[in-house]
C-alpha cells in the first residue's frame, strides 16, 4: 500500500509526521521494530525480526526529504 503523507523536513512538524509514521509502519505490521521487538538485545534477534526492522527502516527513510537524510 502507498500512503502521501509529507516528507519530513524542516517544515514538517515532527511530532505530527511521527504519529503518521508509526500508523503506516501498522498498518504494514512493522510497528514492533520502533519498540526494538520487545527491547531485545539486537545480538538476540531471529532473522525474521532483522527483515522486519530493515523493511521498517527502509519505509522511514522513503517518507524522509533528501535534506533530512544527509
Amino acid at each position: 500500500m502507498k500512503y502521501d503523507i509529507p516528507l519530513l523536513d524542516y517544515d514538517t512538524r515532527f511530532s505530527l509526521w511521527q504519529v503518521k509514521m508509526r500508523a503506516i509502519l501498522s498498518q504494514a505490521d512493522l510497528d514492533d521494530a520502533l519498540d526494538k521487538f520487545r527491547n531485545k538485545h539486537l545480538k538476540s534477534w531471529s532473522d525474521e525480526e532483522k527483515r522486519r526492522d530493515r523493511k521498517a527502516l527502509s519505509q522511514i527513510y522513503l517518507h524522509l526529504s533528501n535534506n533530512i537524510l544527509q
